[in-house]
């Protein structure tokens, strides 16, 4: 699971940003939720 975010020190924004993780994680695990996988791109 893929989930951005930037932080300093213990602040982090989006503020959101591990709950939104917890939700994600909580609806794939109960089969609520989908998966997408996307391909790595290289840039460069």
């Amino acid at each position: 699971m893929l989930i951005g975010c930037t932080h300093k020190g213990k602040v982090y924004d989006p503020p959101s940003a591990f709950g939104t993780m917890e939700n994600r994680r909580k609806k794939l695990k109960d089969a609520e939720g989908t998966l997408a996988k996307y391909e790595p791109v290289r840039i460069g």
